[in-house]
């Protein structure tokens, strides 16, 4: 009995050092799969770039208030990735655990509303430093028709193009304690992410996705970061010369 007891602690001991282990190496390896997956979206927004004359992508075509009538930069981008009919798949952070659970990814019916683990960042310049500039700033959206170009963001190494987004249920917390209990798989995301001071509760904000709070993001000039919200967003806001999404 006693030999049959310490079998079972020395067990427990084993399980206590192994699962963590376990589990640091599979954030490791949804961290990696989610920094390919932004690599992907940089190159296929390269081949965009190309096709259509230096213009930024929108981040819907159609009328937000109608999903079925949107067409969000996901499906815009589907003929420059790899693989076209599992392509939508790249969209899905592996770290997600709201897009986790999709296992449908129809490739007839896309109009990349859905999956919604990233996002293009959102600008908003509304009575910020003299600048009128409708949101988002850089992508037009919906009825909104104006061609923005890629000349026109002038800091491309340094400002956020995509990240890694999701649904707070509360924004009024410390971003550690965030969480998503209201996002649903049928939650759709019209193309944007909002930035630090545009966050409202259950809105699509960037979000840090990863370990240590990490939110996974890729840059005009097309190389991808893990960037701390609170360090690298909120502590340099708009009109901080270090500020990676301000292009003012």
């Amino acid at each position: 009995m006693v030999e049959l007891l310490i079998v079972v602690a020395i067990l427990g001991i084993l399980a206590s050092l192994i699962i963590p282990v376990g589990r640091r190496a599979m954030d490791s390896a949804n961290a990696a799969k989610c920094m390919s997956n932004l690599h992907q979206i940089g190159v296929a927004a390269n081949g965009y770039l190309g096709d259509n004359d230096g213009k930024l992508v929108p981040g819907y075509e159609g009328t937000a208030a109608a999903a079925n009538d949107a067409r969000a930069w996901r499906a815009l981008f589907l003929p420059y990735l790899q693989v076209q009919k599992q392509g939508m798949k790249v969209f899905s952070c592996p770290s997600d655990p709201t897009e986790a659970k999709r296992t449908e990814f129809s490739w007839g019916q896309m109009t990349g509303l859905n999956p919604t683990s990233y996002a293009i960042c959102q600008f908003y310049y509304y009575n910020v430093a003299g600048e009128t500039l409708p949101y988002p700033g850089l992508h037009s959206s919906g009825s909104d028709k104006r061609d923005y170009r890629v000349a026109s963001v002038k800091k491309p190494s340094s400002t956020i193009f995509i990240s890694d987004i999701g649904r707070p249920d509360s924004v009024s917390v410390p971003i550690s304690q965030w969480t998503e209990n209201g996002r649903r798989l049928s939650n759709a995301n019209f193309g944007f992410g909002s930035i630090p001071g545009l966050w409202v509760p259950g809105g699509d904000a960037m979000y840090p996705r990863h370990a240590v709070g990490k939110c996974h993001s890729l840059f005009y000039d097309g190389h991808v970061a893990a960037l701390d919200l609170q360090k690298d967003l909120i502590d340099h806001p708009i009109g901080d010369p270090q500020c990676l999404y301000d292009n003012l």
